[in-house]
């Protein structure tokens, strides 16, 4: 019987070893382990030179039952598939198949699978030669996500744990990446003796274990900024006493990013922050609706805003229930971006723009909000008559680690472009660039410096209004600005 097959393999093998200078020439792996949903690979190859190969068949021999032809390969006719428990789960590994190495695959293992698989060739002049595979298919006690989906530039994980019972006991697992051609390289290794070791390879630098320290019973990985050349196959394996190695495969596919959005986005305290989305698919991919999902440090979810074309905008209750909108722009499906007003810091964390699509489900795109301690000094708002001098102020709070090189005054308009309209370097002389407040700009009232770059405009018009931004050159930390809306209102008088 089978399970008797199992147990004299040992000799079975000693005898194919001492049997192969009497004729042994197919070449075949004696026993292959899987698990239920797997796809396996039965290797068949045929070694001797001086045999002519004509034809070779796949036979299948269950544990109790008939042999059945499952796979037929003749140079001169096209692959063959009789009827078969294996039927459309079957198929040569190379196509089109070869007589010298005329492996095959089977998709979506079943435990109704196991039994012995023959690879046997016709030959000239020798006759028939064949090599035997036992193929048996264990529970799956590596568990494991078998496809994840992710896209260029985000953070995936992947999950591995053990399921078995109180007699195994684990002793390491490591992690292995198979890329599309069938090279392995391990990636992660953890051992509860040791610290974890990251061996070179694609994802050194961007690939941790979940937890710290790892878990040999929880020991899933997750991978920074991911790229199209990390797709493949990833291996959790563990060494595991007394039934040796187990492991659990994962499938990871990088699709384009669909959705566009700014992966980060910094503001202040107080400001306005703009989070934008747009969707780039092309014609056959049919956007029904979008949710703006915000995702705190601690991992807890938060719809905050949804919009469906047939309905009207819809602010959930959540931390920035009263201060988010659709906008700049009144709200449609291929730009949904969204404001939030009065900004805090308790807003930072992850904000997911989230279509559902049809017919590939959901598509999003992550940015992730940062709200630093507001370093430049200005007035949030400042209200003005035609006709005034209008002071705008400004100023540097940070310590003494930050150097100041530059300072640049800017204009955005309520619709339209920005406009550089003051400069100042303290090694030049201050510049006025073409703009609509030119001849009517100045630094001051105070003596010029980095630190209180203020500007005045006289004679402001109600075409004057707009954000006046204050945006300082900054070393290390870069570029650092504090926004003034001006509002011009009808004189009183």
């Amino acid at each position: 019987m089978f399970h008797d097959f199992i147990r004299l393999l040992p000799l079975l093998l000693v005898a194919a070893c001492s049997s192969q200078s009497a004729g042994q020439w197919v070449e075949v792996d004696p026993v292959v382990v899987s698990h239920p949903g797997q796809t396996v690979n039965l290797r068949c190859g045929f070694t001797g030179s001086r045999m002519q190969l004509t034809m070779v068949t796949w036979v299948y021999e269950p544990k109790d039952g008939e042999r059945l032809n499952i796979a037929v390969f003749h140079p001169h006719f096209d692959p063959n598939y009789p009827d078969s428990h294996v039927e459309g789960r079957i198929s040569f590994a190379t196509s089109p198949p070869k007589l010298a190495n005329p492996s095959i695959q089977i998709t979506n293992v079943k435990k109704s699978d196991e039994g012995k698989y023959i690879c046997e060739y016709a030959t000239y002049p020798s006759g028939n030669e064949q090599g035997i595979t036992a193929l048996v298919i264990r529970d799956q006690q590596v568990e494991v996500d078998p496809e994840v989906v992710s896209h260029p530039g985000q953070t995936v994980n992947l999950r591995c744990g053990f399921t078995a019972g109180s007699g195994t006991q684990l002793t390491m697992v490591t992690w292995i990446y198979e890329s599309k051609d069938g090279e392995r390289l391990n990636i992660a290794v953890f051992h509860p003796n040791f610290d974890p070791n990251y061996p070179d390879s694609h994802v050194k630098g961007r690939i941790s274990f979940a937890t710290s320290p790892p878990k040999l019973a929880n020991p899933s990985i997750q991978i920074t900024n991911v790229k199209k050349s990390d797709e493949g196959k990833y291996i959790c394996e563990y060494a595991t006493y007394p039934s040796s190695n187990e492991q659990g495969i994962t499938s990871l596919v990088i699709r384009d990013q669909p959705v566009e959005v700014d992966p980060e986005v910094v503001s202040h305290p107080g400001q306005t922050v703009n989070l934008r989305c747009g969707f780039t698919a092309g014609s056959g991919t049919q956007l029904t609706m979008v949710t703006w999902i915000y995702e705190s440090k601690d991992g807890e979810r938060l719809n905050i805003a949804v919009f469906h074309p047939n309905f009207n905008p819809n602010h959930p209750d959540s931390h920035v229930n009263s201060r988010i909108s659709f906008g700049p722009s009144p709200p449609n499906l291929a730009n949904p971006s969204i404001q939030i007003r009065d900004v805090k810091k308790s807003d930072e964390g992850k904000y997911i723009c989230q279509y559902a699509t049809y017919p590939s489900g959901y598509e999003q795109g992550i940015t992730s909000l940062v709200i630093r301690g507001q370093q430049v000094e200005v007035d949030p708002e400042v209200v003005s008559h035609p006709g005034q001098t209008v002071n705008l102020r400004c100023g540097f709070t940070a310590g003494s680690g930050t150097q100041l090189t530059m300072v640049i005054w800017i204009y955005e308009p309520k619709d339209g472009e920005r406009i550089y309209i003051a400069v100042f370097h303290p090694n030049f002389v201050p510049n006025y660039p073409d703009s609509h407040v030119k001849g009517r700009i100045s630094f001051g009232p105070s003596p010029l410096n980095l630190a209180n770059p203020s500007i005045q405009i006289r004679d402001v018009k109600k075409s004057d209004e707009g954000k006046y931004i204050c945006e300082y050159a900054t070393y290390p930390s870069g570029n650092e600005q504090g926004v003034t809306s001006l509002v011009i209102r009808a004189s009183t008088n």
